[in-house]
């Protein structure tokens, strides 16, 4: 919250330590910086006297100059103001620098004057981007591997097969279905064997899964069948009460080829 203080005691004491600290100060006040102390000049690649007399949005860049004079006149009309953000500075040789400002209302000689520090964060902007880049690779890479993952393999003209391995969670469910959907107009096929032989778990969750991804594809006009149901998840689907009336199974993928290949001898 802006608050306004008198400043008192010997200017020298206060320019001395003032110039000693490695934040950039400023004064500003009627809207000319009357005061910078040499750490405030070095991060703008100049001397004090550069600034001196200059307007107080001449440094700043121009995607800040409005936020900086509004904030400013609304901090000399007493309103309440945030005393702290980044904003974008003006180097010598024309770069933005990224910076961390921190303004106060004071008094100078009876009149209204604005005291504020600048911390350098291009190291902490630098950072945040290469984290956010790193962030985007990470995201890139799972993605890739989900499509690893869930391959849809087309063995013969108008039969795909989808090999499935390990554990299926929300996240890969969804990728499977959009990836069985597309392959399926992709190449127009009539058949889908969805392969669960190297399914870890089979429990409800991962059955309705599966049921929504048969039923998915006969939207499309596609025939769908589950295959690699071992003896031991045949009875955990019995257990739990999954409904697989409707999905045609069979013990192996062979098992599966062989019925569409006897289906396609009698077309």
């Amino acid at each position: 919250m802006s608050s306004t203080a008198v400043v008192h005691g010997s200017p020298q004491f206060y320019e001395r330590l003032i110039n000693t600290i490695h934040e950039g100060v400023f004064v500003v006040q009627e809207g000319r910086v009357i005061y910078v102390n040499p750490s405030f000049a070095t991060l703008l690649g100049g001397s004090p006297e550069d600034y001196i007399g200059r307007g107080m949005t001449d440094s700043i860049a121009p995607a800040y100059i409005d936020l900086i004079l509004e904030r400013n006149r609304r901090r000399l009309a007493g309103e309440d103001v945030p005393d702290e953000y980044e904003i974008e500075m003006l180097h010598q040789d024309g770069r933005s620098i990224p910076v961390y400002l921190r303004a106060e209302l004071i008094e100078l000689d009876g009149i209204p004057a604005t005291i504020g520090t600048v911390v350098d964060i291009s190291a902490q902007k630098r950072y945040e981007a290469e984290l956010r880049e790193n962030m985007n690779v990470i995201q890139r890479q799972q993605s890739a591997l989900m499509e690893l993952s869930t391959p849809v393999i087309q063995i013969w003209d108008g039969v795909l097969v989808l090999p499935v391995v390990g554990t299926i969670d929300s996240r890969r469910a969804a990728q499977i279905m959009e990836n069985v959907l597309t392959k399926i107009v992709e190449t127009a096929s009539e058949h889908l064997i969805i392969d669960i032989t190297g399914v870890v778990v089979v429990d409800t969750e991962v059955a309705n899964y599966l049921i929504k991804t048969v039923e998915a594809t006969r939207l499309l006009g596609t025939d769908c069948m589950l295959v690699g149901l071992s003896p031991v998840v045949a009875q955990t689907l019995v257990q739990i009460g999954v409904d697989l009336s409707n999905v045609k199974t069979y013990a192996s993928l062979q098992k599966g080829l062989q019925s569409i290949l006897a289906l396609k001898d009698t077309v």
